[in-house]
């Protein structure tokens, strides 16, 4: 799957993805109304914190 630039294109508000942190991290997240973005192990980051994402396939 290919990597999508977040400051391109962002997922859905409240759609959960996969978010590759700047600091090479991979964890399962998601875009809130307000335009942070949510990881799963941690409290609301701004959206720069976040270089790439993906959709999660079932």
């Amino acid at each position: 799957m290919k990597w999508i630039n977040a400051t391109d294109q962002a997922p859905e508000v409240g759609e959960r993805v996969l978010c590759k942190l700047a600091n090479g991290i991979i964890a399962v997240g998601l875009r809130r109304a307000d335009n942070l973005w949510r990881i799963d192990t941690q409290a609301a980051l701004a959206a720069p914190k976040y270089v790439q994402w993906q959709k999660i396939h079932e």
